[in-house]
């Protein structure tokens, strides 16, 4: 019989433990700062009603805020069926330093139902809004 060759194993070759390089990034990046906003105004010559109190009884309170120039000089003008009230509150008023102005007034207790008219004028600006009397 003839002879088997046989094969020794070959050596395997020797490797060095692999070295772990941490990763290469790319350096940080700042992102510009973004402006703060400040809380929006009016125009300065702009009037904009910032509450309407609606709707109201006979016999209840009327209220209205607006938003203007600071210190400006406002009047205010509600009118009913029977024309322009002479309510006590609705008299004319100066705007504090952030431009705000606020009304109130009685609803006389015989006022018709129905919707109403706020006409604000501050300096040469004015708003309109109507507000409800049940």
């Amino acid at each position: 019989m003839p002879a088997v060759p046989t094969l020794a194993p070959a050596p395997l070759p020797t490797l060095a433990p692999p070295t772990l390089a941490p990763p290469t990034l790319p350096p940080p990046t700042v992102a510009p700062a973004l402006p703060t906003l400040a809380p929006a105004l009016p125009p300065a010559a702009g009037v904009t009603f910032t509450f309407v109190k609606s709707p109201v009884s006979p016999g209840g309170t009327g209220q209205v805020n607006v938003a203007t120039a600071p210190n400006a000089a406002c009047t205010i003008v509600v009118t009913y069926k029977s024309g322009p009230s002479t309510a006590q509150g609705l008299i004319p008023k100066t705007a504090d330093g952030n431009g705000n102005v606020s009304w109130t007034w009685n609803i006389g207790t015989n006022t018709t139902a129905g919707t109403w008219p706020i006409d604000v004028r501050c300096g040469a600006a004015t708003a309109h809004a109507t507000f409800v009397v049940l």
